[in-house]
């Protein structure tokens, strides 16, 4: 894909599902300045709510949460949108139980904290690209 196509394509709605302020703000920050149309949640319930209003195309979340878990919150997601959005976990449990319990629950990615933002950012650049051809 061209630098051309990329700027046609407009920008992807994701959601940032953290509960410290400090990690949210810094990682929506990042995302927005990568193109992306960021909106955090600080909590799983708030999550829940603000996934019901709007049709995210992907949703980082952590999994510790107040509120809801971000195990219930992917689970909710997959419940009321099937494969879509593109669910990535970030969270600093990373055992191998935590890791087989975001799969079930409905996340696509796992990533450790504090997350590589270079890898991040190359499974959402994979999101984009794969976006546009299957738009084409």
């Amino acid at each position: 894909m061209t630098n051309t196509e990329l700027l046609a394509t407009p920008p992807l709605s994701l959601l940032v599902v953290e509960d410290s302020r400090d990690v949210a703000e810094s990682l929506a920050f990042i995302l927005q300045n990568c193109g992306y149309n960021v909106s955090i949640a600080y909590d799983g319930d708030q999550a829940v709510k603000m996934v019901d209003a709007t049709p995210f195309q992907i949703v980082i979340c952590d999994i510790g949460l107040p509120g809801r878990s971000g195990y219930e919150v992917a689970s909710h997601i997959r419940r009321i949108r099937g494969k879509d959005p593109l669910v990535i976990a970030v969270s600093a449990y990373s055992s191998e139980s935590v890791r087989e319990n975001a799969r079930i629950a409905g996340f696509d990615q796992f990533f450790s904290k504090p997350a590589d933002p270079l890898e991040l950012e190359k499974v959402l650049s994979d999101r984009v690209s794969s976006r546009s051809v299957s738009t084409s």
